[in-house]
């Protein structure tokens, strides 16, 4: 089959709707969601994918023949795919919609190679791990995100052989070239708002699309290498396509300032070169450079790499020591624990019950591997292991008559490869890398005769077969999302008593047909029957949320918060408490077991206990106080669940407790000491009690100046006296960044304005404001300050370029 025979019109429309879906719902969400971190998604991303979206659509309305047909769909697969939703924030089942469709138009046009041979043998070795997964939703979370990525390794190969491979390739490029001036015309927007020269934004680490430099960094390493090899190869017609897409890709990557993003750049690009040199021994140079990535990729995993968080110190702000080999060591344990069928992807939470607590607080670290080998054997265990070897040793198969492309190819998944032994990202992709799918896949279609013809192949039938079971799974998985999405934004924008009355019953039944395995179906469920009134259904809906994902610490909280409210002495909470604080140890919510705990031990009046339970709380987060009861007049915490049954504690003995624990954590590390001293200071402003904190400041920082001032300014800024601010910040030894900015923003505040005084201090922010832009509430401080100080001295345009700024820091 050559491939130009027709494509009937149902098919082709078919193809326009499933495109035409997922573009515009990148432009809604783009719009609607126009950043989830720092920054770096411009709302400008909406109009890109709208323009894309009419032109795709206008495309796949005129391609009548098959071949032209599933090229075009690839390109689009090639743009939803890449980046992992960071730039094109499709739903993951409309993604794998596309895919089924492009499978089943393709299908008998395909022919599997040593790509799409290693891509399926990876995703085998990845079914006991899912089968094992204690969340099946997160399997088929993983399973949606890799099944795409893996597609193009057989798709590319088949749908452009030899020459043709330039042009996903310029795709590739070209796509990753455009969303990187994006972003940094971001950042400028942000300096002009700012005042800050442009040459200060070379202190600054861009967030590509919004996304940690992690999963940034090997997309720019394969565009960087795709777009040198185009540019470099001879004949090549869009060479100047390829030289602005590598200088703008190039920008980014020292906009990100990942020194292993530049260490592996320089390595892929000393691979290309030296495989390009006309020695023999250019032969060896990739093997060479393979078997030294696969060492170093294997060393975290035998062991090299111990230590503790951190060294005895005072100075509680810079943590960073010994951190990679923590995580290390827990990877170890982890896999250790289940070395045969491992735990299944469930977003690295296994990994919090085999983690050790840590000098520095007590607590235990809990994030993921940093490593490539350790996250597959944590998640699949020896079978995954096994398909990431084989994954690999695809990377290292090459032809000697390879193109320049292919060699660019190669050399940049190797270079992947080297980033995910130190850097691995903690998405659902980077467990077998994405990047190095589409690498492979780009490299077999180079190796192919341009127009050799793709004979009807065994796998063709099977495979359109595939294609469009994966289509009707995603458009089932879809629809079932957007009822949920829609009854939970129906509960959040409904204020009154009972069940809001634009939510039907019969949505989420539905949904809970069309994702049988989604906690997040009964959950809202469960929050329906809250606005009812009806506990018992909203603990059985929550019964069935955990079930379905026992891993989640929110789940098991809340289902122990309404089994307390419904009886109190429920043999039940006790354990689901215990259990949601070992699933999240030290995350920003994990602070809300032990208070939820504290509350439950209160209501059935085990005094010492609800006490202890408290100040692991207020060691975690002191705002915890505020979950308790506070008798202002008795001076007590009250502990309990709001009825009749509760435990009264004076606020001195909590106090008293934390302490001990202070000396007991603290002995032999002064900088436990301190954070744990500051915790006082911190829960009396908490609560209000502005007066006693200052006491507390002279009492227990009465031999650090630096400590006592800054504490000092705190309670100023919480109490609302900007002159009291002002004055502690003059009399500190030494400013941090963090106080100069307190001192602009209570200046902004002052009655009688000193407009000089505030520039003077702005100046010296701003001068530092470079080594800390990463830092989005710092710079939304000094903004709204500027922003002030603009408004009330009627400087008009200043407090529009200020506005604007503080508009796109907000995202």
């Amino acid at each position: 089959m050559s491939g130009r025979e027709g494509l009937s019109p149902a098919t082709r429309l078919v193809a326009v709707a499933v495109t035409g879906a997922l573009f515009f719902d990148a432009t809604a969400r783009s719009y609607a969601e126009p950043g989830l971190s720092t920054f770096g998604r411009p709302p400008e991303l909406a109009a890109l994918w709208a323009t894309l979206g009419v032109l795709s659509v206008l495309l796949l309305g005129g391609a009548r023949e098959r071949i032209l047909c599933a090229r075009r769909l690839t390109m689009v697969l090639l743009l939803a795919t890449f980046f992992d939703g960071a730039a094109l924030r499709a739903a993951p089942e409309l993604v794998l919609a596309l895919t089924g469709v492009t499978l089943a138009i393709a299908g008998p046009l395909l022919r599997v190679g040593p790509a799409g041979l290693a891509a399926l043998l990876a995703l085998a070795c990845a079914v006991p791990g899912l089968l094992r997964s204690d969340a099946p939703q997160g399997g088929l979370d993983w399973a949606t995100a890799a099944l795409p990525v893996a597609a193009l390794a057989v798709l590319l190969p088949s749908l452009f052989p030899g020459r043709h491979a330039r042009r996903p390739a310029l795709v590739v490029a070209a796509g990753v070239a455009v969303l990187s001036l994006a972003a940094l015309s971001g950042y400028l927007a942000l300096a002009r708002g700012l005042d800050l020269p442009l040459g200060a934004l070379t202190a600054t680490r861009l967030r590509l699309m919004g996304a940690h430099p992690n999963l940034g960094v090997p997309q720019l390493l394969l565009a960087l290498l795709v777009a040198a090899a185009l540019a470099w190869t001879p004949g090549e017609t869009r060479r100047a396509w390829a030289r602005g897409s590598a200088l703008a890709v190039l920008a980014a990557l020292l906009a990100v300032q990942s020194r292993t993003g530049f260490l592996a750049a320089a390595v892929a690009f000393a691979l290309l070169v030296a495989r390009r040199l006309p020695f023999r021994a250019a032969r060896f140079v990739q093997p060479v450079a393979a078997a030294a990535i696969a060492v170093g990729s294997l060393l975290p995993v035998v062991g090299v790499g111990s230590g503790s968080i951190t060294h005895a110190s005072r100075d509680t702000a810079s943590k960073a020591v010994s951190f990679r080999a923590s995580m290390w060591e827990l990877g170890r344990d982890t896999l250790a624990a289940a070395p045969w069928q491992g735990h299944g992807p469930a977003g690295f939470r296994y990994q919090a019950r085999h983690a050790r607590p840590s000098r520095y607080d007590g607590l235990p670290k809990v994030d993921h591997p940093h490593n490539v080998v350790l996250a597959v054997g944590g998640a699949f265990g020896w079978p995954g292991l096994f398909g990431l070897a084989a994954l690999f040793a695809a990377t290292c198969l090459r032809r000697r008559d390879a193109s320049l492309l292919a060699d660019g190819a190669s050399a940049a998944a190797l270079a992947v490869w080297a980033t995910h032994a130190l850097d691995l990202g903690g998405s659902t992709s980077t467990l077998y890398p994405a990047v190095v799918l589409v690498a492979l896949g780009l490299r077999d279609a180079t190796a192919r005769p341009d127009d050799e013809p793709a004979p009807r192949a065994a796998v063709g039938v099977p495979v359109a077969l595939l294609g469009i079971a994966v289509l009707v799974a995603g458009g089932c998985g879809f629809t079932g999302r957007v009822l949920v999405e829609r009854a939970a934004a129906g509960l959040a924008a409904d204020a009154g008593d009972g069940a809001p009355d634009d939510i039907a019953p019969e949505d989420l039944d539905l949904a809970a047909r069309l994702r049988p395995f989604d906690p997040e179906v009964p959950y809202v469920a469960s929050r329906l029957a809250e606005r009812a009134g009806d506990a018992a259904a909203q603990l059985e809906r929550l019964r069935e949320a955990s079930r379905r994902d026992p891993t989640s610490p929110r789940l098991l909280r809340e289902e122990a918060v309404v089994r307390a409210r419904l009886d109190p002495d429920d043999p039940e909470v006790l354990p689901l408490l215990d259990v949601a604080a070992s699933l999240d140890p030290r995350g920003p919510r994990s602070w809300r077991a032990h208070a939820e705990l504290a509350l439950v031990l209160g209501a059935r009046g085990r005094e010492e206990d609800a006490l202890t339970a408290l100040v692991d709380a207020l060691v975690l987060r002191p705002e915890a106080i505020t979950r308790a009861g506070w008798d202002r007049r008795g001076d007590r915490v009250v502990l309990g669940l709001g009825g009749e049954r509760s435990t009264s504690l004076p606020l001195a003995r909590v106090l008293l407790a934390l302490a001990r624990e202070r000396a007991d954590r603290g002995e032999g590390d002064p900088a436990t000491a301190t954070r744990l001293a500051l915790r006082e200071v911190e829960i009396l402003t908490a609560l209000g009690e502005f007066d006693r904190a200052e006491a507390a400041c002279e009492r227990l920082f009465a031999d650090d100046d630096l400590y006592r001032h800054t504490r000092l300014a705190t309670v100023a800024i919480a109490r609302g006296d900007p002159a009291r601010v002002l004055r502690e910040i003059d009399a500190m030894p030494a400013r941090f960044f963090a106080s100069r900015v307190w001192g602009m923003t209570a200046l902004s505040e002052t009655e009688d304005l000193d407009v000089e005084a505030f520039e003077r201090l702005a100046a010296e922010v701003e001068a530092e404001l470079p080594d800390v832009v990463f830092e989005a509430g710092t710079l939304r401080e000094v903004l709204r300050a500027r922003l002030r100080v603009a408004e009330r001295t009627a400087r008009a345009d200043e407090a529009l370029r200020h506005a604007d700024a503080l508009a796109y820091a907000s995202r």
